[in-house]
C-alpha cells in the first residue's frame, strides 16, 4: 500500500546554470524555489491495482499570503508538474504550496483523489527546504464477499451511495464483477460523505428476493478505506436467509452484524410440535421495483413510475400497520383520530383514517375488510406517496415502514423510501 510523497524544496540563493522562471517584485532580492516531487511507501492504500501513480498531471500551486513586512498578498500561479520550472525566483514573504491529482469527479471507479499543502517563508540569502506530504483526499470502498454469500445468493447488486450537498452519487458492483473471485477487482472511490450500503438479490435456491439489506456508514473521513465483507448465513431452512456486513474503516474497526435480512423472522429456537406446520411466512413484492430502490415521487407523478406493490400472507392478515417518517408524522396523526394522537395508519381497524383519506382523495389503498384475513392484497400506495408532493417538504426522503402479521402471528416488516424533490 502507498502514499504519495510530494517534496518541495525552496531555496531563497540565486542558482545559476539552469533554467528559470522569474515573478520579480523586488527584482534585486528575489529569491528562488526549485521543487523536487517524489513518491514514497506507506500503509495506506490509494489504487486496487497498485499501478504507479502518475505525477505529471499533478496541479502545482503557488499563493503568496505576505510579502516580507506582512501586508496581505493575492498573488497566485498554477502549473502542470511535467511544466514546473526547473527554477523559480519569488521575492521574500510568506507562501502556501498545494498539489493535487486534476480529477473532479465526486465518484468513480479506481479514482484516488490526492491533496497536501504546507506553509513557506521566502527570505532572501536563506535555502527554505519544504516537505509537502499529498494523501488520499478522497474514500476507498472495497467489496469482499464470503463463500457462503456467493453460494447463497445470485443477481445480486451491492449499491453504495453518497449524500452530497449537490445530489446523491452512487456506484453500483453487480454479480458479473465477481466471476472470478469473492474480491472484486475494482475499488470505488468517494469524496467524504456519509455512506449507505445496500445490498439485493434472488437466493439461489428457489430465486426469491429476500428483503434488501441496508447499513449506514456515518464515520467517515479523508483517506478512510471502507472495507464492506458481506456474509449469508441459513438458518433453520433454505428459505430464511440471514446477512451480515463487517465494516472496517481505516484503523478503526466495526463489526456490524445483521440478526437478519432487516425484520424478517428467524425461525423459533423452540422446536415446533408435531402437526403444528406453519403456512408461508408473509412478504411483499413490487413488480416495477423489485429491489425497493428509493423512487423520486415527480417520477410516480409524471407515471413514469408507480407505487403498488402486492402483499402476500398465506395464514391471512390479521394487522397491518403503516408507520411513517417523521418530516410526514404530523400530517398522518391529524387523519388518523379526531385527537390527532396516534402516530401511525392501522389498516384493518382504523374507519375513521379511511374517512379522511377519502376527502385528501386517497382511494386506492386498501383498508378494512379489502385486508382483514385477506392472503394476497394488491397495495396501492401511488396516491398516498403523490400527496407528499401536495403537503410535504421539497427535497426530503419520505419513508413508509409497513409492519404485516398473519394470523400465525408470523411478522413481516419493509421499509419504503421516497424522494420528493425541490419544487
Amino acid at each position: 500500500m502507498k502514499k504519495i510523497l510530494l517534496t518541495f524544496v525552496a531555496l531563497a540563493a540565486v542558482l545559476t546554470g539552469c533554467k528559470q522562471t522569474v515573478f520579480p517584485e523586488r527584482p534585486s532580492e528575489n529569491g528562488t524555489l526549485t521543487l523536487d516531487l517524489s513518491c514514497g511507501e506507506n500503509e495506506y492504500v490509494v489504487k486496487s491495482d497498485d499501478q504507479s501513480v502518475d505525477m505529471s498531471d499533478f496541479i502545482v500551486t503557488i499563493n503568496k499570503l505576505q510579502d516580507e513586512l506582512g501586508q496581505e498578498s493575492e498573488w497566485t500561479k498554477s502549473w502542470a508538474y511535467s511544466e514546473f520550472p526547473e527554477s523559480l525566483e519569488l521575492a521574500p514573504g510568506k507562501f502556501i504550496i498545494s498539489a493535487r491529482n486534476p480529477e473532479e469527479a465526486v465518484v468513480g471507479w479506481d479514482m484516488p483523489k490526492y491533496y497536501g499543502e504546507a506553509e513557506f517563508t521566502i527570505v532572501e540569502g536563506v535555502v527554505t527546504p519544504v516537505e509537502l506530504i499529498c494523501s488520499l483526499a478522497n474514500m476507498k470502498v472495497s467489496i469482499h464477499l464470503t463463500d457462503n454469500f456467493v453460494g447463497e445468493m445470485s443477481d445480486y447488486v451491492i449499491t453504495v451511495t453518497a449524500d452530497y450537498e449537490s445530489g446523491r452519487q452512487t456506484l453500483q458492483w453487480t454479480e458479473s464483477d465477481f466471476v472470478t473471485s469473492k474480491e472484486c477487482s475494482k475499488a470505488g472511490y468517494f469524496d467524504v460523505a456519509k455512506l449507505t450500503v445496500k445490498i439485493t438479490g434472488h437466493r439461489a435456491v428457489d430465486g426469491s428476493a429476500p428483503l434488501p439489506v441496508t447499513y449506514d456508514i456515518k464515520d467517515v473521513a479523508a483517506r478512510d478505506h471502507h472495507i464492506i465483507n458481506i456474509d449469508a448465513v441459513v438458518t433453520g431452512t433454505a428459505s430464511i436467509l440471514q446477512l451480515q456486513v463487517d465494516a472496517t474503516v481505516n484503523d478503526r474497526y466495526q463489526d456490524v452484524e445483521f440478526g437478519g435480512i432487516p425484520e424478517v423472522p428467524v425461525p423459533d429456537e423452540e422446536e415446533e410440535q408435531p402437526g403444528e406446520q406453519k403456512p408461508e411466512k408473509p412478504y411483499m413484492s413490487w413488480a416495477s421495483n423489485p429491489s425497493f430502490e428509493v423512487i423520486n415521487i415527480a417520477d410516480i407523478v409524471a407515471g413514469k413510475k408507480d407505487a403498488n406493490l402486492t402483499i402476500y400472507a398465506a395464514g391471512g392478515i390479521k394487522a397491518l400497520d403503516v408507520y411513517v417518517s417523521e418530516n410526514f408524522q404530523e400530517i398522518i396523526m391529524g387523519l388518523t383520530s379526531p385527537d390527532k394522537n396516534v402516530p401511525y395508519m392501522d389498516l384493518v381497524n382504523n374507519a375513521y383514517l379511511k374517512e379522511q383519506l377519502v376527502t385528501f382523495g386517497v382511494t386506492s389503498l386498501p383498508m378494512l375488510d379489502q385486508v382483514k384475513d385477506k392472503t394476497e392484497v394488491p397495495f396501492y400506495l401511488t396516491d398516498l406517496v403523490t400527496l407528499i408532493q401536495q403537503v410535504g417538504f421539497p427535497e426530503g426522503d419520505y419513508v413508509f415502514t409497513l409492519k404485516l402479521e398473519d394470523n400465525f402471528g408470523q411478522k413481516y416488516e419493509v421499509s419504503l423510501t421516497f424522494y420528493n424533490p425541490a419544487v
